[in-house]
Parts: structure tokens; sequence; C-alpha cells
């Protein structure tokens, strides 16, 4: 199961900044890289990646990504949540080696990406910007029309993180 030892509780985003080397120009992003092996429903070693710095101007084909999920870093549509409510992530990818918190959205984002998209590199946001440095987060939000621009493929996912569903959806995906 894709879920770590315990659940992380946090009315902010985790901070995962060790994952991310300074990027080198402004014209640099990067990707996830998907390792390669064989896909095995919600284990996480399936969701395993490498993040790759590239050029916008001259990078491998990739999967854009856009998900269902404003506000603040991490934070759950819910118009009954409460701003100071706890967040849980219990949810990881292995990036580089290490466990990378999520939540199930992004979870679910990056599944059906391995399953359903077309190549070896991913763009989403919460992962390939350091969503801990500010000065980062702002460079990268000017240069996000060009990251959907150049995009091999671009995907909006819009799926709902609703728990009475996720079996649902598992199993149809198990058909599918």
């Amino acid at each position: 199961m894709a879920q770590t030892t315990g659940p992380v509780l946090s009315t902010t985003a985790p901070d995962q900044a060790h994952f991310y080397a300074k990027l080198d120009g402004p014209r640099s992003f990067r990707l996830l890289k998907f390792k390669e092996g064989v896909f095995i429903g919600k284990d996480p070693v399936a969701l395993s990646f490498m993040l790759k710095q590239h050029d916008i101007d001259d990078c491998p084909p990739y999967l854009a990504v856009s998900y269902v999920l404003w506000g603040r870093p991490y934070c759950e549509l819910d118009a009954n949540r409460d701003a100071d409510e706890p967040i849980v992530f219990d949810w990881y990818i292995k990036i580089n080696g290490g466990n990378f918190l999520i939540l199930g959205n992004i979870w679910s984002a990056l599944t059906h990406a391995r399953l359903h998209g077309n190549g070896k590199y991913i763009w989403l946001d919460v992962c390939c910007i350091n969503q801990s440095n500010l000065a980062e987060r702002e460079a990268q939000v000017l240069l996000m029309g060009s990251v959907y621009e150049n995009g091999a493929e671009v995907v909006g996912f819009l799926r709902p993180l609703h728990p009475d569903l996720d079996s649902f959806y598992w199993l149809l995906m198990d058909v599918i």
C-alpha cells in the first residue's frame, strides 16, 4: 500500500526541499522520469521517479498534468474544511529513492499517467516545483504557460478525491 508508516498531519505542505537541486536558469524546470518497472496497483515502488532538470526549450517529450487542487499547496477542496484543520499526508511516491509525501488525488493523477501516458516523463507542479522556495515558485509560475504549451501531451485530471468512490475507481481501473 502506498501509505506512509504513519499519517503526517499538517496545516501546510511538508517541507520537502531536500529533493530539489537549485535550477540552473530562468528557462530551467524539472520533470519526473518514471523508473522502469512493472506497475502493480498501489505499490509505491510502482510510482518511482528520478527528478531531472531540463531547459524548457530543449527537453524530452513529457506529459503535463493539471489536477483539481487549488489554494495553498496541497489544500483539499472542501468548503466545510477549517483552514487550521490538519491535512493528512498519508500517501507517498519515491523520488530519487526517498519518500515524497502527497495527497490521494496526486497519487491518483500519477497512477493514471503511469497507466495511460505514452511517455517516460511527466510534469506535475506539486512534485516538480520546490514548494518550500517562494522565489522558485514565483519564477516557475511565470514559466507554466510554456510548460503546458511545450508538453507532448497535456491532461486535466478531474477525478474527485472521495473515500466512498476510491474502491469503485480502482475496480474500474482494473476492468479497463
